[in-house]
């Protein structure tokens, strides 16, 4: 749980620096299906 919050994080953070895309595009090159934007921020509030 704790590792999975860890990497939503950072994820948020390369949206904040890179835009939307880039998250995604990371994503998908660790072989994980890309979630949308607005999930993945609300998933970092619970």
């Amino acid at each position: 749980m704790n590792i999975n919050k860890l990497f939503l994080i950072v994820f948020f953070i390369f949206d904040i620096i890179y835009g939307y895309n880039v998250g995604n595009i990371i994503i998908e090159k660790l072989g994980l299906k890309p979630r949308p934007l607005a999930e993945r921020r609300t998933a970092l509030l619970f």
